[in-house]
């Protein structure tokens, strides 16, 4: 006998759309900054031994335990040279944050502030400046350091950041270099490690309401009692200061099946410190629109989306209050009708 048995083949047809993938978007402007303030020369360069071109050692070893960075012109007194180093430009990109440097000073004068024990210690900005975050450059020998640092602008007031830990320089993180090398400050032997010391980066993330405000120096009040710590450049993150560029909103998925979770992002926009973002999404076409409660990141996903929606971001600069919309993005909801057919099956008796 045949039968025939009518088989769904689609139980629901959804036709996906992708959106456009995101640009990479311009890396925020940091600025290396000249400072006055370092208390020692703790790199060796030119010929001879290493106490002819320092002043100190990094980290506060004992006799014959106790070491210097080196530039890469350093011959010590049996012709030994370096094969890692710092550079010779003494301009150290993060190996962290994308974009952001650090600007040595010279090898031949004082170029750290160094601190062995509690103690305390200024860096004066050569041009004072404004910025969204402060990015000092730093390292601890024998041991990690805690320290305050102190931003004080020029009006005068200040933001103090408490309990700063900085790493040994062996080890430790958030990582700007790493192996280059070390000389011991007493017998002038060259140790060319690949892998360590390692130079770090603090950030000290400062208020909304200090945006606008300009950095004069930025102090340091070494707590701890272990480690000698080591501040050997500033880098500053600019922050907007006008009104920012929203850009165009973009979505991972531009047409799809209801309880989809398409990913939201900007591309064109401002990037930088002291911006805020807020998504915002319209159900009547543009008509009316309404902010998504925790959605202040520059992406954001959709959780389970069921009917066509267009998206938006509001960009603000914090310091100005000034803000812009983005161009919106419609991530499309379609469900097609399902579809059948009908299949001879045949079943024997």
């Amino acid at each position: 006998m045949n039968r025939l048995l009518t088989r769904l083949l689609a139980p629901l047809l959804c036709i996906t759309g992708l959106g456009l993938t995101q640009h990479a978007q311009a890396q925020t402007g940091y600025v290396p900054v000249a400072v006055t303030g370092f208390t020692a020369d703790v790199v060796a360069n030119g010929t001879g031994p290493v106490s002819s071109s320092t002043t100190a050692d990094v980290d506060g070893g004992p006799v014959n335990g106790r070491f210097a960075f080196m530039a890469p012109t350093f011959v010590n007194p049996i012709g030994n040279r370096p094969f890692v180093s710092l550079p010779a430009t003494g301009l150290i990109p993060s190996a962290t944050t994308s974009g952001l440097s650090f600007q040595l000073a010279s090898y031949t004068g004082n170029n750290s502030l160094r601190i062995a024990g509690t103690g305390t210690g200024s860096l004066t900005l050569a041009t004072p400046q404004s910025a969204g975050s402060v990015y000092l450059l730093a390292t601890s020998g024998n041991g990690a350091s805690t320290a305050t640092f102190t931003v004080t602008f020029t009006d005068q007031t200040t933001q103090v950041f408490a309990g700063q830990n900085i790493d040994d320089w062996y080890g430790g993180h958030p990582v700007v270099v790493r192996g280059i090398g070390r000389v011991n400050y007493d017998d002038n032997s060259i140790d060319n490690n690949s892998t360590e010391p390692r130079l770090y980066q603090l950030k000290l993330s400062l208020a909304p309401g200090n945006y606008a405000k300009v950095i004069q120096s930025i102090g340091v009040n070494k707590t701890s009692t272990a480690g000698t710590l080591n501040v050997m450049a500033v880098s500053l993150s600019p922050t907007c200061t006008g009104t920012p560029t929203a850009g165009v909103a973009h979505a991972s998925v531009t047409v799809a099946c209801a309880a989809t979770s398409p990913t939201l992002s900007l591309t064109g926009k401002t990037v930088g410190e002291g911006i805020g973002y807020q998504w915002q999404a319209s159900t009547n076409n543009g008509t009316t629109w309404s902010n998504i409660s925790g959605a202040t990141d520059t992406t954001f996903t959709v959780s389970n989306l069921t009917v066509t929606t267009q998206y938006r971001a509001q960009v603000t600069c914090l310091a100005t209050n000034l803000s812009t919309i983005s161009t919106p993005v419609t991530v499309t909801v379609t469900i097609v009708a399902p579809t059948f057919a009908t299949l001879p099956f045949l079943e024997s008796f």
